[in-house]
């Protein structure tokens, strides 16, 4: 079937983050709620309705777009930025700032710290703050490490390449052994990848002296620490999204009168984060397949699997189970790996029949070299 959508529009997409910033920018109004309307509208028709018609910028551009509504969804309907959110240190809110100047460079200090890192609404759980070092140890240290990052993704990439259930045409994975390999010959890519592009930007931004050393903490947490589901996604994970995806549940537990730390309430911010976490890549998908691939329902899994885990755990109690935390450890890393080559499947393999794996990675160095070695010693 040809693709009916229209060209993808830059002008457009290009307004989408002028547009939130101006909306924060601004000093409080009742008529500052009407800017999340274009921005809604220009996101729904560039993601539903356009293309790039290139599957590696539809992916990336696919998925700078939804992130941004759901931060229009949390700092233009559901909070007041310019007088609900601080700064560390900030004693008056940012609608008392006199000059447009400061107002400015505030809400883009917002923008840019998506994990509200110096915000009084940091998350209790990010990774500890990187050890204290000088400013040039730190940018040789970055850039190092995005070299490694680059390395580990480069082998993922070469395994991927090698492997049949990446291509359009190749077969799903049956055994679990496969879905397994399949989960860790996506993820591992996929984190180097992010874990890259952070230390370069990190090591870019501390050398130009923007920003200072201890602005920056790691992207993931520590991979030790994923031996359940649920810390998986609140310690592991990178916490990019979290702020946003988190405030409607809070809101709307707050509007129902229910006490914070209620199981009802914290049931409620779990599912409605989730919801929104799993329509943000949704979308994202969307504009790649042009059809709703498995995002929303991989994401909706992960909420209703956390559930059932918390009560097995709390049920496993009560009986009185006990025995060595190693033990259980180990028993819960197996765990988290069977879950996700159940239910990964469900979100990539859309992409992968849709071409994003074999668009996405070519002929890489070590696979460059590893022929090279084998011509040269033939």
């Amino acid at each position: 079937m040809a693709d009916e959508r229209h060209p993808f529009s830059y002008p457009l997409h290009s307004l989408l983050p002028v547009l939130l910033l101006v909306s924060i920018t601004i000093r409080p109004a009742p008529y500052r709620r009407l800017l999340f309307l274009p921005i809604f509208s220009i996101a729904y028709y560039l993601v539903y309705h356009t293309t790039t018609g290139e599957i590696i910028s539809n992916l990336s551009i696919g998925a700078s777009i939804p992130p941004i509504v759901a931060t229009a969804l949390d700092y233009i309907l559901l909070t007041d930025p310019q007088t609900e959110l601080f700064q560390k240190g900030q004693t008056t809110p940012q609608a008392s700032f006199p000059d447009l100047k400061s107002r400015l460079k505030w809400s883009l200090s917002l923008l840019t710290s998506q994990r509200g890192i110096g915000w009084t609404h940091e998350p209790p759980n990010l990774p500890p703050y990187t050890t204290p070092t000088s400013r040039w140890c730190f940018v040789v240290n970055r850039i190092v490490q995005s070299a490694a990052m680059f390395i580990l993704w480069d082998a993922a990439a070469t395994y991927t390449r090698y492997r049949p259930s990446f291509y359009i045409d190749g077969p799903e994975e049956t055994t679990f052994l496969g879905k397994c390999a399949f989960v860790w010959g996506w993820a591992v890519p996929a984190v180097a990848a992010l874990t890259m592009n952070h230390a370069l930007f990190s090591a870019v931004m501390v050398a130009l002296g923007i920003w200072d050393v201890q602005t920056w903490r790691p992207l993931y947490g520590s991979w030790l620490d994923a031996y359940t589901i649920r810390r998986f996604w609140s310690l592991t994970w990178h916490q990019l999204l979290r702020k946003n995806i988190t405030t409607p549940g809070d809101r709307l537990v707050s509007r129902l009168s229910l006490p914070k730390n209620s199981i009802l309430a914290s049931y409620i911010r779990l599912y409605i984060a989730f919801f929104i976490s799993g329509w943000v890549h949704h979308s994202s998908d969307y504009m790649v397949l042009g059809y709703h691939g498995g995002a929303l329902k991989f994401f909706m899994s992960q909420a209703l699997c956390i559930t059932v885990e918390s009560a097995v755990i709390a049920l496993g109690r009560r009986l009185g189970f006990t025995g060595s935390p190693n033990f259980w450890r180990i028993v819960g890393y197996i765990w988290v790996q069977s879950w996700f080559a159940m239910c990964l499947p469900m979100y990539i393999n859309p992409q992968n029949r849709a071409g994003v794996s074999e668009a996405g990675v070519n002929s890489g160095i070590i696979e460059g070299l590893w022929k090279w070695w084998i011509t040269t010693w033939q």
